[in-house]
């Protein structure tokens, strides 16, 4: 990171401890730098803010943002979304201090941290250039594509309940169905063997995003379970090096 100028435990809200703080990298620049916030994985429940994970944006000349947000077992849901959407209004109103463009902010995570970028690309008032999401949870609606023990833990975490419990809830945590015309340009990395997070969540995201005629590309590595990070990171960043830089 000694290339970089890099601001660590960053509070964006009140939660100071651990919840509310985010770091970030940034490249030398006379020119305002396109800004890329990345979401971290873990069920919603463990792990933390890494900028080394997105550091191969910050040397292709991307300002990275890796934040933390509130756990499921802190708060449940929508406490995730609400702090994602803080993060980039953080971005917005320190864009002069930090040198950055806001016409081109952006988006990624991996699994849990998936789920908030793709929430995030369906929120028209982001107003993000494009997201993208590996593995990402997209339909808490529909459990039958889930590996059945894992759909209700994972809706336990973040709903604090079973989705057929609260389905309005469960719907409005769901990416899946707030996609929209106006939702961000999306990819999705996934792979076919992932039991945790089946590959059908990510087949019906990208389906609703091209029947709204938004642009989409998905990935599907053919060996990865859910933690094609630690198997095909080369592959994946290079598929979201490639994303981002379309510009949109």
């Amino acid at each position: 990171m000694n290339d970089f100028v890099v601001e660590t435990n960053l509070a964006y809200g009140s939660e100071t401890t651990r919840a509310h703080l985010l770091d970030i990298m940034r490249p030398e620049s006379v020119v305002p730098l396109p800004v890329v916030i990345h979401f971290h994985g873990g069920g919603w429940n463990m792990f933390g803010k890494y900028l080394p994970e997105t550091e191969f944006l910050a040397h292709a000349g991307f300002c990275v943002v890796s934040a933390n947000y509130r756990y499921a077992k802190e708060a449940f849901f929508p406490a995730q979304f609400e702090d994602a959407r803080a993060v980039v209004q953080f971005i917005r109103d320190r864009a002069e201090q930090f040198n950055l463009d806001v016409t081109r902010v952006y988006a990624w995570g991996i699994s849990a941290g998936a789920h908030l970028a793709a929430l995030l690309g369906s929120d028209v008032s982001s107003g993000l250039k494009a997201v993208a999401c590996i593995c990402p949870p997209t339909d808490f609606c529909n459990a039958s594509d889930w590996a059945l023990e894992y759909a209700d833990e994972a809706f336990a975490w973040l709903l604090g309940a079973r989705a057929d419990t609260y389905p309005d809830f469960a719907r409005a945590a769901s990416p899946l169905h707030l996609v929209s015309s106006q939702s961000a340009p999306t990819l999705i990395v996934h792979g076919a063997k992932d039991m945790l997070v089946p590959l059908p969540q990510a087949e019906v995201f990208q389906v609703a995003l091209e029947q709204a005629g938004v642009a989409t590309r998905l990935v599907v590595i053919p060996e990865g379970d859910h933690f094609i990070n630690e198997t095909h990171m080369p592959e994946i960043q290079q598929e979201i090096l490639e994303f981002f830089r379309r510009g949109y």
